[in-house]
């Protein structure tokens, strides 16, 4: 292998890995706004059994919901779901949720609240070879989506959801917006319609740049949702080497979105201006490092429009 392959190697020894800050105790200061955090987790049983709930309320830490309790939300309160990224444990996920929990809710006005769900999924280290390993992660990602999707027409969730994910959560994202598209299947959900508006945002997404335009793999996902921000990184070291993992070659196929955006948006019809690019490059650097963008006062400047709404003057940075 030459020097150009051996450094692509490396780089992807660490694609979508968030190099994330290891489990514990978050004191999740609420500011403005009161604070929910749940996790979804999917990270055993067959990929077509529902999700496992659990809810941490104050005082009585982690205990085990049901679904109808994650319908009630309360009047005023929001909704983001956050996905997380490759080589993340349910201890990771959890810590992000409630960092960006803590993160959002200095956003908030005082009559707003936000709840975080964690979609929490199977991104461990398999045992492969590296990059065999981020392609089985990339498969299992594409299933995941499928069962958000499915989760989602069961919860059935009125008001405003934000879709919030990292590297190859955006992919998880996209992918069930696109599968939502689809009339659900009478025998899995409920007849129910849903009063969901949903807002999406991507960070650093691992998934081809194509995919959302128009006859592509998540070609309908833009059309089900009010606005999109993609947040690319045009340095970002990991989706450079995007192409090795969907195409075994650096120059073949298409880039990474979270790389380069959305190309041919024109496409999109009047979808199009739905759709906004942030460019983060300058802010984060070559690092792929979910932290970094959850830390950013710019960043979080940005994803809090899309969970509240127009952003407040206080925004506690």
């Amino acid at each position: 292998m030459n020097m150009v392959g051996w450094r692509g190697l490396v780089c992807l020894v660490v694609l979508m890995s968030a190099l994330p800050m290891r489990a514990e105790s978050v004191v999740v200061d609420s500011g403005c706004a009161a604070t929910e955090i749940w996790v979804a987790n999917t990270r055993s049983g067959d990929c077509d059994d529902p999700p496992r709930l659990s809810r941490c309320t104050d005082g009585e830490g982690w205990q085990k919901a049901k679904l109808a309790e994650l319908r009630e939300l309360p009047p005023g309160w929001t909704t983001c779901v956050w996905i997380h990224g490759n080589d993340n444990s349910d201890a990771d996920a959890r810590y992000q949720g409630q960092y960006l929990m803590r993160r959002l809710a200095s956003y908030g006005a005082a009559a707003q609240g936000v709840r975080v769900l964690v979609w929490s999924w199977p991104s461990e280290k398999t045992g492969a070879g590296p990059l065999e390993d981020l392609r089985i992660k990339a498969r299992r990602s594409d299933s995941e989506a499928h069962r958000l999707a499915n989760f989602v027409r069961r919860w059935q969730p009125d008001g405003q959801v934000t879709f919030v994910g990292y590297s190859f959560g955006g992919r998880i994202i996209t992918g069930a917006l696109d599968d939502l598209a689809e009339p659900a299947e009478a025998t899995s959900v409920s007849d129910d319609e849903s009063g969901m508006i949903a807002n999406a945002v991507l960070m650093a997404p691992a998934m081809n740049n194509c995919w959302l335009l128009p006859g592509n793999v998540h070609g309908e996902a833009v059309a089900q949702v009010n606005e999109l921000l993609i947040v690319k990184n045009s340095v970002d070291r990991a989706l450079k080497w995007y192409p090795i993992v969907a195409y075994g070659r650096i120059h073949s196929g298409p880039q990474a979105l979270g790389y380069t955006g959305l190309p041919g948006m024109s496409r999109l019809g009047d979808d199009a201006d739905k759709v906004e690019h942030y460019n983060v490059s300058r802010i984060i650097g070559p690092e792929h490092d979910v932290m970094r963008y959850l830390s950013s006062p710019r960043i979080m400047g940005r994803v809090a429009p899309y969970v509240f709404g127009p952003s407040s003057d206080d925004h506690g940075d």
